[in-house]
């Protein structure tokens, strides 16, 4: 980009010498821009450079040229987002078109041209999103990450850019940075009455976070494992995740908690006595830690199904459940 418009200033600079040195008229200038308008529908790069060259003889006309600048300078800005768009929708050269844009963009801010300006930024917008979706696909997450917020830098109305960061990030394995952005989006979509998204998005946390949560328990990491899963909940109630946190609380010595936690998955599980059953086996862990022998018991009878079973049956037996 930096190379580019080098380039652009040189030639500029060069051809403001010439202008400088030959005696030109307005007649000059209107030719240049009649030619521009000619060449825009078969040669939009040509047309860039006759329309330049009418500006460079207007400058150097000063104020007998203002007539013809006054046309030049919007069109000048007009043709550049024209090129960017052909860049982007018919060559398929987003690079090219990501460059262009910006292009456009430092033109509309030195001409202000507010209108233009801002149809460069949507279309910038759209090529950082479509750059963003290929370096995803590619697994190239952190470069993702990067153009999608350049995506939503330039048009605050993607916020399901926010969204897209979120997944990359997840992929990254990055969960502070997931957090944040999924946060930011369903703040923004809650704002925007969008339901859908925000329970897409709430979904989307609740289960990533619920399986970090459980690989944490997993590796005796009761307390790091505590802090994700209750993070979770801050999404929505799910079942899943109650049963983990009664299994860390357990671990934690918290047994009140880990009661009330099994409690709450047990009233939310609808299925069939196996399915029920961890929840059964966490209460009567927990209720035999706080020395609640006959609660224990009943919780182990009801646990005695599909994989917990033999784990039920031999506690019931330890505890001598029924004597």
């Amino acid at each position: 980009m930096k190379k580019m418009l080098m380039i652009l200033l040189a030639s500029m600079m060069a051809s403001v010498q010439y202008a400088q040195e030959k005696q030109y008229t307005e007649a000059d200038a209107a030719m240049y821009f009649n030619q521009s308008i000619e060449l825009m529908k078969v040669d939009l790069p040509l047309a860039i450079q006759k329309l330049d060259s009418c500006l460079i003889i207007c400058n150097v006309l000063g104020d007998s040229a203002l007539e013809i600048r006054a046309k030049a300078e919007p069109f000048l800005c007009d043709l550049n987002l024209r090129y960017a768009g052909d860049l982007y929708y018919n060559q398929k050269q987003k690079e090219k078109a990501v460059a262009a844009g910006r292009y456009t963009l430092s033109l509309c801010e030195k001409y202000h041209n507010e209108d233009v300006g801002n149809k460069a930024k949507k279309l910038l917008a759209q090529v950082y999103s479509s750059l963003g979706s290929g370096y995803f696909s590619a697994k190239a997450y952190d470069k993702a990450v990067v153009v999608f917020d350049s995506a939503y830098y330039f048009d605050a109305g993607l916020y399901t850019m926010l969204l897209n960061k979120a997944i990359a990030y997840r992929a990254l394995k990055n969960m502070d940075a997931f957090i944040e952005n999924i946060d930011k989006f369903i703040g923004i979509a809650s704002q925007e009455n969008d339901s859908a998204q925000v329970k897409k998005a709430q979904k989307m946390a609740i289960e990533y976070l619920r399986a970090e949560g459980s690989r944490a328990n997993a590796q005796n990491k009761a307390k790091e494992a505590e802090g994700i899963l209750i993070k979770a909940l801050s999404y929505g109630e799910d079942k899943d995740v109650f049963y983990y946190l009664a299994d860390v609380e357990t671990k934690l010595k918290k047994y009140k908690e880990a009661i009330d936690y099994a409690q709450k998955g047990l009233t939310m599980e609808t299925g069939s006595a196996e399915d029920k059953a961890k929840y059964y086996y966490a209460l009567g862990t927990a209720y035999l830690a706080l020395g609640k022998k006959n609660d224990a018991c009943e919780a182990f009878q009801n646990a005695a199904y599909g994989k917990f079973a033999q784990a039920a049956k031999a506690q019931m037996v330890n505890n001598k459940c029924g004597q």
